[in-house]
C-alpha cells in the first residue's frame, strides 16, 4: 500500500466509466478512495486504495465529485451536545483544504437553494465530474 499524500477522491459517479476514471485517478494520486453511501456506482471497496470513510480526519485535501451533501460528508451535527444546545462538529482537521467538483453549481442558484458544497469547500469548481476525468 503506498504511503501516498492524503489527497483522496470521494464521488459518486453516473456510469461504469466513470468508476474506472475515478480510480484511475485515486492511483494517480497514491491517495485513498473512499465509499460514503452504500448503493449505486462508487469507489470500489476491493480495490487497494480504499478507505473506510473515517479517513477524511487525517486528510490534507478532500476532493469531493458529484457531492449531494458535501457539508454532510465533512461535518456532522451533535442534537444535544453542551448543555443540550446542538453544535456542529468537523470531521476534518483544521486547515484542510476542500474541492468541490459539481454540475449542480452549473444551475441557476435563483431556481434552487444554495447548495450544501458552496458553503463547506474551499475550492468549488461547477461543472460534469465525469466529463472533467476525461482525458
Amino acid at each position: 500500500m503506498p504511503n501516498g499524500p492524503s489527497s483522496w477522491p470521494i464521488a459518486w459517479p453516473r456510469t461504469p466509466n466513470g468508476v474506472r476514471l475515478l480510480v484511475e485517478l485515486a492511483e494517480l494520486l497514491a491517495g485513498s478512495g473512499c465509499r460514503f453511501k452504500a448503493t449505486g456506482m462508487n469507489f470500489p471497496n476491493t480495490h487497494y486504495l480504499a478507505r473506510p470513510a473515517t479517513v477524511i480526519k487525517d486528510a490534507d485535501v478532500v476532493l469531493g465529485m458529484e457531492l449531494s451533501d458535501y457539508w454532510g460528508t465533512v461535518n456532522g451535527f451533535v442534537d444535544n451536545g453542551y448543555e443540550g444546545i446542538g453544535q456542529n462538529v468537523a470531521k476534518v482537521k483544521p486547515g484542510t483544504k476542500l474541492i468541490s467538483i459539481s454540475s449542480v453549481d452549473l444551475l441557476p442558484s435563483r431556481t434552487i437553494r444554495i447548495s450544501s458544497a458552496s458553503r463547506a469547500s474551499t475550492f468549488r469548481l461547477p461543472g460534469d465530474a465525469e466529463a472533467t476525468l476525461r482525458r
